[in-house]
């Protein structure tokens, strides 16, 4: 499991990918209560947050300099209940020779929020016990912040029982 906290993004930055994000439509997302919006593909990022905020993007998320997949945006609320573990290796893979990055930065919260946590647990589903003691908590707790772990590693995101919590999302893949 290859996780911990990335770069912090700068404060104009992150009010720059906010300004994206607050006129950009919102979808139910399909495994939650939450919303979403996708920028799927470098271009489609490039276009969507312009010049600038794609090189620093590229530049500032692990792996550093790599291309971006894609990105995508969750509002999580209170009571919309737990993201369930799950890993993104899975999700929209053309070539199992591929590693997947995920850099998830805080850019807006509530000051009640309470939970939101990204809870991970390893690179594999096994023994119950054995994935319970891998259980590691990464709380974000400053807009800007990262974390980062790989495409394998099971991962979800604790109840919100107040408040709200905005994060983007940088997919990355390195061959």
């Amino acid at each position: 499991m290859s996780v911990g906290l990335g770069k912090t993004l700068g404060t104009q930055e992150t009010k720059g990918i906010l300004d994206v994000l607050h006129s950009t439509e919102f979808k139910p997302h399909k495994r939650g209560k939450y919303t979403e919006a996708r920028w799927w593909g470098n271009e489609e990022v490039k276009k969507g947050f312009g010049e600038y905020l794609h090189w620093y993007l590229t530049t500032m998320t692990y792996p550093y300099n790599a291309p971006i997949k894609g990105c995508w945006s969750h509002l999580y609320k209170s009571r919309s209940g737990m993201m369930g573990m799950h890993q993104d290796k899975y999700a929209d893979i053309e070539s199992s020779d591929c590693n997947y990055w995920i850099t998830t930065c805080l850019v807006e919260k509530s000051v009640d929020l309470i939970g939101g946590e990204i809870v991970l647990a390893g690179d594999s589903y096994e023994d119950y016990e054995v994935f319970q003691s891998r259980l590691k908590v990464i709380n974000l707790t400053e807009t800007g912040q990262t974390a980062v772990w790989n495409g394998e590693t099971v991962h979800g995101i604790s109840e919100i029982t107040n408040g709200h919590r905005w994060v983007f999302v940088v997919y990355k893949e390195v061959e």
